[in-house]
């Protein structure tokens, strides 16, 4: 298994590397389990930023098992609870459930974003991590977050058809973050 991270080593990077060891990961996880892992968190800020906004750690969802069988295989080391690291190549895989969780990750809103000629990564939907920010910024507080769900909905309003506005609102309603997603479009004048 270790052999698959090679090209990895050449890999200068960060954001690249990521991308591609979860191409890698995704491939093996869906040979094995017949199911493709879920990328959350900040992961998925990262790839729907284009590297812009940088992760520590790699979120992902997905058969457990299975999961970290081919983690240990490839060289990573267990850390408490679900963490695994790969220091040697800056690699650190957090598991966060077997899943996406609606109706906070919706597994139909989901994209699969190809990172080389024959790789993908299963990806939270725009809609859905952009809630996952929104809720970061009100009820913990972290103005950061609010950036990046502001700069990643002006990305999606801008691209025909990739962001469903109606299930945004909605579920920001349910999750009590309307009135922050309200002040972003007033901002974006898509009020």
């Amino acid at each position: 298994m270790k052999e698959l991270l090679e090209p990895l080593r050449t890999v200068a990077n960060p954001a690249r590397r990521r991308a591609l060891f979860l191409g890698i990961l995704s491939e093996e996880v869906e040979l094995r389990s017949r199911r493709r892992p879920f990328v959350v968190g900040g992961m998925a800020v990262e790839l729907y930023t284009l590297g812009g906004y940088q992760t520590g750690d790699l979120d992902i969802k997905g058969p457990h098992e299975t999961i970290e069988a081919i983690l240990l295989g490839m060289g990573f080391e267990k850390e408490g609870g679900n963490n695994y690291a790969l220091p040697e190549l800056d690699l650190y895989v957090h598991w966060l459930g077997e899943g996406p969780e609606p109706p906070f990750e919706s597994p139909d809103r989901a994209l699969d974003v190809q990172v080389d000629d024959r790789l993908f990564i299963r990806v939270i939907g725009w809609e859905d991590i952009i809630l996952d920010r929104l809720n970061a910024a009100k009820h913990w507080k972290d103005k950061d977050s609010l950036l990046w769900a502001r700069g990643m909905l002006e990305s999606a309003l801008g691209a025909e058809g990739r962001l469903d506005l109606d299930y945004l609102q909605k579920r920001a309603k349910e999750e009590d973050v309307a009135d922050v997603l309200q002040e972003l479009l007033s901002a974006l004048g898509k009020s």
